[in-house]
């Protein structure tokens, strides 16, 4: 091989690394998350909602709600969606929950679809939605923390 073009080849090599290496942010991970900031919808409507899952998050013991962005590693977005399902004899609505863990420099940590049948009782759905979104958020941030211990 030519002299060359074997330094050229090593020079490219060099900063395509140097590249890579700048280019990468580190992003965070599920198991680094202790606050978070639940965004809200300024509706009254939800109100018990983000009661309901603001002490789901607490009670579960790993997670501090915080009441603003600046003290949060975090941020918690709930979107409501709605899909229909067709029972037996009758087709109606089931909310979905959809819930996207930002950090703060906006970097997707976690994304989950919550549904849950609806019991046509607008605050005790809420109520399971909230357990149900803190459940799995706690038992992904669990399975997240096991694989970081095992890798280390």
């Amino acid at each position: 091989m030519n002299k060359k073009l074997f330094i050229s080849l090593l020079i490219g090599m060099f900063f395509l690394n140097i590249q890579i290496c700048f280019g990468q942010k580190n992003k965070p991970k599920l198991f680094e998350v202790k606050k978070i900031y639940i965004e809200r919808i300024d509706d009254k409507k939800y109100e018990k909602f983000y009661e309901s899952l603001t002490n789901e998050l607490r009670r579960k013991l790993v997670f501090t709600v915080v009441s603003t962005i600046e003290e949060a590693d975090s941020i918690l977005k709930i979107d409501f969606l709605f899909e229909i399902i067709i029972h037996s004899e009758k087709g109606f609505f089931d909310p979905v929950f959809r819930c996207n863990l930002f950090s703060k420099s906006q970097d997707l940590i976690w994304k989950k679809d919550i549904t849950i049948d609806t019991k046509g009782n607008t605050e005790a759905d809420n109520h399971l939605a909230a357990q149900r979104i803190a459940e799995k958020l706690l038992k992904d941030w669990l399975k997240a923390d096991r694989q970081k211990k095992k890798s280390t």
